[in-house]
Order: structure tokens, then sequence, then C-alpha cells
């Protein structure tokens, strides 16, 4: 039987020697809100994904983006590994680009039931699934789903932020049954679910210093933007005193020199 031991750490951003730049004032004009991210999450990992899975990348796998949204990562992916087929999976159709790579392409799918063979895939990836999922449905249905679909040997990895920073966030999500929790809760529920070789990786990001303080502000406050209409139905307040909290927000996160983690989780499907 294989070990399940898991191993955590920590690690920092390094802003100085990085090879992954940030976008210029110019190039950020020209971008969407989660293409902004993207450029953020390169930089702050410094690599598209922790996984041990260079080797079989560079060979040719076959991957899965699960909730992939515009699917700026598989992109990226596509065309750093040409011999890997690289699919983003949705539950709603998304535009995406005319001219796609011929490894990559995107189709509609639930992660409850996702339209692959069993042990058919090489690596499955999920970012930011917090407030997606149900506390219940981990452990039940997401996880077991995307080890079915695994190669034995294959990889799961999962991204998320930690939402620990804003009590209001933490309620909401609670109501909705949501696990506010996730990122302490995810190696047990990866255990669980019979995976091994199960590590996690979390760094810790400023969002007030400097290019990437700014970035990452920016793309904070655009998120609760996104939610305001169900953050403000939630606390029973109008749009006008809405945004007034978010401007207070945005002083204290500068005034307090505020940060907040981001994780990544691994596991592997047993061979």
């Amino acid at each position: 039987m294989e070990s399940k031991q898991s191993s955590s750490h920590l690690i920092a951003p390094d802003y100085e020697n990085n090879e992954y730049s940030l976008p210029s004032e110019e190039e950020h004009e020209g971008l969407n809100r989660l293409q902004t991210r993207q450029y953020l999450l390169r930089f702050t990992w410094k690599k598209e994904y922790t996984a041990p899975i260079h080797e079989k990348l560079k060979a040719g796998a076959k991957v899965i983006d699960v909730a992939c949204d515009m699917g700026y990562w598989l992109l990226d992916m596509a065309s750093k590994y040409p011999k890997s087929q690289f699919t983003g999976v949705d539950k709603v159709s998304i535009p995406h680009p005319s001219d796609l790579s011929s490894n990559a392409n995107f189709e509609m799918g639930d992660a409850y039931c996702l339209p692959y063979e069993d042990g058919s895939l090489d690596f499955v990836r999920f970012s930011f699934s917090l407030a997606i999922f149900p506390a219940k449905d981990w452990t039940k249905s997401i996880l077991p789903e995307a080890l079915r679909i695994l190669k034995p040997g294959g990889y799961i990895e999962l991204q998320e932020f930690d939402c620990d920073m804003n009590n209001l966030v933490i309620q909401f999500l609670k109501a909705n049954k949501m696990d506010t929790k996730l990122c302490s809760n995810m190696e047990k529920y990866l255990r669980e679910t019979n995976f091994v070789s199960i590590d996690t990786i979390d760094v810790e990001c400023n969002i007030w210093d400097g290019t990437y303080g700014k970035l990452a502000l920016e793309d904070f406050i655009t998120t609760y933007k996104l939610m305001m209409p169900y953050l403000s139905k939630f606390i029973g307040i109008e749009k006008d005193p809405y945004l007034n909290l978010l401007k207070k927000l945005e002083e204290e996160v500068k005034d307090y020199k505020s940060s907040h983690k981001l994780f990544r989780f691994i596991g592997r499907k047993p061979s």
C-alpha cells in the first residue's frame, strides 16, 4: 500500500529575480481582470503548475482545467507544451479565441460528471473553486470524479486563496454551505479520496506594495465589486454604501500593509 504522507511548506515570491514579468502600465490597460490575474499568479509562483509532471507534459499528456472560465492558464500551457493536449471544461459556454492552437480546446462539462473515461487523463487542475462547490461535495463528488478520470500515477492540482481576510465573505460562504476552511481541509479531503503523495505549498502575497501590490489590490477590489449583487443583498445595503465600504477596505489594506495566502494542493492517483 502506498504512503499517504503529506508535506506543507511556505515559499515567498522573488520580486527581484523572476523570469515571469508583470505587465507594464501600457500592457495592463489592454488586459481584462482574468488576464491580469494570470500575470500575477505566474509571477507569484514562477511557474504555471507545481505537480511533478514536466517531463510528461514535454512528451505528451492529456490535461483538463475544470471550471476554466476564459482559459488563460490553459492557453499559456498549450503554447509551452505543444505535444500535450489541453481541454478547458466549464459548465457554461464562454467565448474563446477563434485561432486556438491544435492542442487546446474548450467544452461544456460538469465537475460532478466529467465527460471522460476512467483512467484517461494525466493531469486535472482546479483553480479558485472555493465558492463554486458546497463543502459536502468535495469528498462526495468532486474529488472522487477527478480520481476516476485520472490515469494511475496521474496528478491533481488545486489552487485557492485563503478567505480568512474578510469576515463578510466568510459569513456569505457559510450561508451558502461552502467550506470556508477549504485551505485547511484540502489535505484531509485528498487523503479521504485516496490520493497519495499529497503536498501543500502556500505563499504570502502582499496586496499593497509596488507594481505587484497595486495589481493584486486592483484584482482584490474588482472581485468584491463583481460580488456586489450578492454581498450587498446579503448584508442588506444598497450600491453606494457598499462601494463606500470597498473604499474603506482599500484604505485599510494599504494602512495595515495587508497580505493574503495563496495555496497549491497536489495529489497523485495511486499507481
